[in-house]
Order: structure tokens, then sequence, then C-alpha cells
């Protein structure tokens, strides 16, 4: 399957590094499905998304591979699907925890 990713001219990136950060994403999961999700149906709360985000955020801190990154954003997609956290919502109105703190922390 072939999925096109849009962004707007005016947006000046080299989408080059992204295309090839999501690939690795989308590889990942597709080898880790059969093993991992289609046995329970798919994503399922049981695996707990967040808990192994937050084991591989602390690999990535340690080691600086990127591959634990790739394993990061596939858990935070993970999350989405089956959320092991019980507050679990949407809100796209919701502030910037970093923004203009990112250079200071």
């Amino acid at each position: 399957m072939t999925q096109t990713i849009w962004c707007s001219d005016k947006f000046r990136h080299d989408w080059k590094h992204f295309i090839e950060f999501v690939q690795h994403q989308a590889n990942r999961l597709a080898f880790g499905y059969p093993r991992y999700e289609a046995p329970h149906g798919g994503p399922s709360k049981e695996n707990r998304y967040m808990t192994r985000l937050g084991l591989e955020l602390k690999a990535y801190r340690r080691t600086g591979n990127r591959e634990y990154l790739v394993n990061i954003a596939n858990y935070a997609w993970l999350e989405s699907q089956a959320p092991e956290n019980r507050k679990f919502h949407w809100d796209n109105t919701v502030d910037s925890t970093t923004r203009g703190r990112a250079k200071g922390i």
C-alpha cells in the first residue's frame, strides 16, 4: 500500500529524513503486527504501550540509538489506539508543554 503525505510548499523542509523515519515505523509495525497484535485482534490495553514507551525512552537516553525513537513513535500511536492511561482523551486546544521553554529545559 502506498500513502501520500501532504504538506504545503510554503513549509521549506527536506522531507527525506521524515519519510525515512515513517518508513521505519511502518516496517516495524508490519513485522510486529503478526507477532504481537494479530493474536489479540489488534492493539490491546493489556500490552501496556505507555509503559513500553517509557522503557524505550530510558534506553534511548542511555544509548542514543535512533532505533528506540522508532519504537517510541510506534508505541505512542499504539497507545492512542488502546490507551493504558485511563484519562485518555483528545483536546487539541491544550497549551503546549514545551513551546517557549524548550531551549531552557
